[in-house]
């Protein structure tokens, strides 16, 4: 596929960088991979490739970027459609974690949507709680022994039994269904 390697030339071109006169050969260049469907390319020289179909916008356009950052793995939340807190600190791990966007602001925009879509992979890392382990691509629940429990800080540990009845602890007894103690 030749997309790829013209994106980077082209790239290359507009920083000036490969040839510092022909900035122009490079968006003609990062244009022509707009066109053939490269969303990276798009989002650069600002082309809409879904042509003749309207950007999304509003919640729409909300949900679709919650969706594309949660399948990156930046956990946007649920994909509502509301713009919030959760919704822009995604958007700010995916800043952090993607060096090939840079973000003009924390809000949704269709061009950032595109090239979002044209991401393999994830592009966050997976952060699982005390109590899970990453397995793959996703996290899932740490399990014990037999026996044991496992702790809200993901250790696994023997419960103690409980005394038995009647027993005397610490100076305090059972009796007839109360605890007396001295």
């Amino acid at each position: 596929d030749h997309v790829p390697a013209m994106r980077k030339v082209a790239s290359l071109l507009l920083d000036g960088s490969f040839v510092p006169e022909d900035g122009e050969q490079g968006r003609l260049w990062l244009t022509k991979a707009a066109t053939v469907g490269d969303p990276y390319a798009a989002f650069v020289v600002g082309i809409d490739i879904e042509a003749g179909q309207p950007a999304p916008s509003g919640p729409d356009l909300a949900r679709q970027t919650q969706i594309e950052l949660n399948r990156l793995g930046c956990d946007a939340g649920e994909a509502d459609g509301v713009w919030g807190g959760n919704s822009r600190a995604a958007l700010r791990r995916f800043d952090e974690n993607e060096s090939l966007i840079s973000l003009a602001s924390d809000a949704p925009d269709p061009r950032l949507l595109a090239a979002m879509k044209s991401i393999r992979g994830l592009v966050c890392p997976i952060v699982c709680e005390a109590t899970e382990i990453r397995q793959g691509d996703e996290c899932i629940r740490k399990t014990c022994p037999s026996g044991q429990r496992l702790s809200s800080n993901g250790e696994c540990y023997t419960p103690q039994a409980p005394p038995p009845k009647g027993a005397r602890l610490s100076g305090c007894f059972e009796f007839n269904g109360k605890t007396y103690c001295d």
